[in-house]
């Protein structure tokens, strides 16, 4: 079977070695129905092309009403065209926006995230597919307005936007510009902000639609809701939600609404633990990815500290790093309660939270046992050391794309669009002459259950390598070619002294 490439997550060119990440390689082994269709049609003919793209179209409800959503499983292209779908279908109806702002909205979102591991574009999509599916069940429709709905998907796009992959206790410790201009909640502050400013640029004013006072409180709003997404806040977000929830909500209640907003938005930031375990194990990668490159800041910025400084908490630091326990750790701290008071307020989303409580146990299975595709990340997480660099000094110049010409953009989008696909075009090819190898190498993992997974494990070892299991091979090839070379050349000798004492006798 075939298997798509997810999108790499940055170039070395722009980045160092810490962003070439394991994760941003991985060959993630897509459903059955979509395999011919892994790599978005780019290796079809013409037809092909055209009957993927009418494929989509007449699934796109399925995949955007699906707790299943994907995000590795579509090119940037697609992403954006299903972002446009959410607004389709359940903002157009109830405002007459101008299309083609919203379509440069979108494009624009897509310009200004950077290429970090996990908070990217793809996290903003995938955080708006996820409220938009809450917004579609019958129990929440009761508790907001169609503005409130715009609102709250207008903001899971934006929530994060040219986010630099580190967090705010870093940027504080390295005393970062950020940290100076947003005391309180640094990048929280900036992204509302940078949201702010995006949403009223004139080629993206999609809010000139709304009466002024709406349009006052849709601003309001969403600076809220992206500064509740600010983790130091979380557990005193989550006493108040409790408290709320058990007195019972009101749809009457503005203050309950609005809360509701913020309910679907912070389970939606968090939502990559509820999705397939396939799928929430790639976001994983991700995460763990950036608090690595964290623990690398930490460690670089206390080894020049002058007074005596804490070690770095295992979660960040990627020598230290148990993978699986780290994602058990995580949902049964901060994520479970999150969803057990979505699953308490609206009874018909008590699914979701048992896909968590699956993943949980998943991942306990995980910690018990390692099988080869756990045990080739961490590995390979080790090997790649390094810090962030243009992400962090770059965040505040990202503003300067609001105001960029559109044809500008667009042409830098598709380039970087097609590099990206090139890449991942050529990794498969790697798998293919690698995977073999890999598992042979390798026979004392323990394989998984699932010929899917087995098929995203072998493939996983074989991309993640990078350098190390490249100059493995070699070194493991010229060791064994040194004994060929000797016997060809005693081989040589032989052959020319019989046929010169044979000349000789003659």
């Amino acid at each position: 079977s075939t298997c798509r490439m997810a999108p790499v997550s940055t170039t070395p060119t722009t980045m160092t070695r810490a962003l070439v990440s394991p994760s941003s390689l991985l060959p993630v082994c897509p459903s059955p129905s979509n395999t011919q269709y892994n790599t978005g049609g780019l290796q079809s003919t013409v037809s092909g092309e055209q009957q993927h793209k009418t494929q989509r179209k007449a699934s796109i409800g399925t995949i955007l009403n699906s707790l299943d959503f994907d995000a590795f499983e579509y090119t940037y292209t697609e992403l954006r065209e299903l972002c446009t779908q959410i607004f389709e279908n359940s903002v157009l109806p109830h405002f007459a926006l101008n299309r083609k702002k919203l379509d440069v909205l979108v494009l624009k979102t897509q310009a200004i995230y950077q290429h970090v591991p996990y908070h990217s574009f793809r996290h903003s999509i995938d955080v708006t597919q996820f409220v938009y599916y809450c917004t579609q069940n019958e129990e929440v429709r009761q508790f907001l307005t169609p503005l409130d709905t715009f609102i709250v998907i207008v903001t899971a796009l934006l929530h994060d936007l040219a986010h630099c992959g580190v967090n705010n206790p870093l940027l504080a410790e390295i005393d970062h510009d950020l940290a100076t201009k947003y005391p309180e909640s640094p990048l929280e502050e900036f992204h509302a902000e940078l949201a702010a400013r995006l949403i009223q640029q004139t080629e993206c004013a999609v809010l000139e639609a709304l009466p002024t006072n709406e349009r006052t409180y849709f601003l309001q709003s969403m600076q809220k809701l992206i500064l509740a997404t600010d983790m130091s806040h979380h557990f005193s977000i989550k006493a108040e939600m409790e408290k709320r929830v058990a007195e019972g909500l009101s749809p009457d209640s503005q203050e309950d609404r609005f809360l509701v907003m913020k309910l679907l938005l912070k389970c939606a930031d968090l939502s990559n633990v509820a999705r397939s375990f396939e799928t929430a194990r790639e976001w994983a990668k991700r995460v763990v990815e950036e608090f690595s490159v964290i623990g690398d800041l930490q460690k670089e910025a206390r080894q020049q500290a002058t007074t005596e400084t804490q070690e770095i908490q295992k979660l960040f630091d990627r020598e230290r790093l148990d993978f699986p326990e780290s994602q058990v750790g995580f949902i049964n701290f901060v994520a479970k309660g999150q969803f057990s008071i979505l699953s308490a307020a609206f009874s018909s989303l008590d699914h979701i939270l048992q896909q968590v409580n699956h993943n949980a146990d998943t991942w306990q299975q995980c910690q018990k046992q390692k099988d080869q595709h756990v045990l080739s990340f961490e590995q390979n997480l080790r090997a790649l050391g390094g810090v962030i660099r243009e992400p962090i000094d770059g965040a505040l110049h990202k503003a300067d794309i609001i105001k960029k010409p559109l044809e500008e953009l667009s042409a830098e989008l598709q380039e970087t669009e097609t590099s990206l696909i090139q890449r991942r075009l050529r990794a498969q090819q790697q798998n293919a002459s690698t995977e073999k190898q890999v598992m042979n190498q390798n026979p004392q993992y323990v394989t998984s259950t699932s010929d899917k997974t087995k098929k995203s494990d072998s493939e996983t070892s074989s991309t993640n390598g990078g350098g190390q299991e490249k100059k493995k091979n070699g070194s493991n090839r010229s060791s064994s070619s040194f004994p060929r070379i000797v016997v060809l050349i005693l081989g040589a000798a032989c052959c020319f002294t019989l046929f010169f004492w044979g000349g000789k006798r003659d």
